[in-house]
């Protein structure tokens, strides 16, 4: 005899497989490897970097366990970041619409309840959802940088036979190693004396914001995000 299931909402939300699969993983684990996984999670400090540190602790605790933390740190990412999108629901809401995305997935699943518990566990690592966010807020209107270096010369001036120095000038050039669009790339900058003043001009000003700011937080009471301190 054929399960009539029950079909998902017009709002369901549309859960990849390998996300689909880890949350049904993790709803099986034992009740206290469970409760081990998001208290470790919790501790993970506020940063704009956090895919690292979650990988750590997840690859400690389930250490041996089917569940890989290679399939449930992107799952735990993509979760938090599917909430940031659909702000119009209510929390009610996304719980539902995710946990029925899972079911669509996998065809059905035994341990409904389970599966939303451990959404609704997830959602709450405010810790996590605040890195996520701020690293949102922080990259989202701009490419990001990775390094930057300056390179310095002295370059000769040749007169038009090129056989003879003539004259020699200070040249500097601005690199700027950086991803956008997903990709990694890199930009070259010409700067002469005065482009290096109006720089060094334009990051003082900058550190003099965040000192401005920094007591504007600490006045307010907020926790600052990244400093790595």
């Amino acid at each position: 005899m054929t399960e009539l299931r029950t079909p998902p909402s017009p709002n369901v939300l549309e859960v990849p497989y390998k996300q689909a699969e880890a949350f049904r993983k993790l709803a099986s684990l034992p009740a206290d490897l469970k409760s081990k996984i998001y208290s470790a999670l919790a501790e993970i400090p506020q940063q704009l970097f956090p895919a690292v540190q979650v990988d750590f602790v997840l690859s400690s605790v389930l250490d041996g366990h089917e569940l890989s933390a290679a399939d449930l740190a992107p799952a735990i990412r993509s979760l938090i970041s599917s909430r940031f999108y659909l702000s119009d629901r209510t929390d009610a809401e996304f719980v539902r619409a995710v946990v029925e995305g899972v079911a669509a997935q996998l065809g059905g699943v035994q341990n409904e309840a389970e599966i939303q518990s451990v959404v609704v566990n997830l959602l709450g690592l405010k810790n996590l959802v605040v890195s996520y966010r701020s690293a949102k807020i922080l990259f989202d209107d701009a490419n990001h940088m990775h390094a930057a270096n300056i390179t310095s010369q002295l370059r000769p001036v040749f007169d038009v036979t090129g056989s003879q120095i003539e004259a020699a000038v200070v040249s500097h050039v601005l690199c700027l190693d950086y991803s956008g669009n997903g990709e990694a790339q890199r930009f070259f900058l010409s700067l002469d004396d005065s482009d290096l003043d109006a720089l060094e001009a334009a990051v003082q000003r900058a550190r003099r914001k965040t000192i401005a700011m920094h007591g504007f937080a600490s006045g307010a009471g907020l926790s600052l995000v990244g400093e790595g301190k």
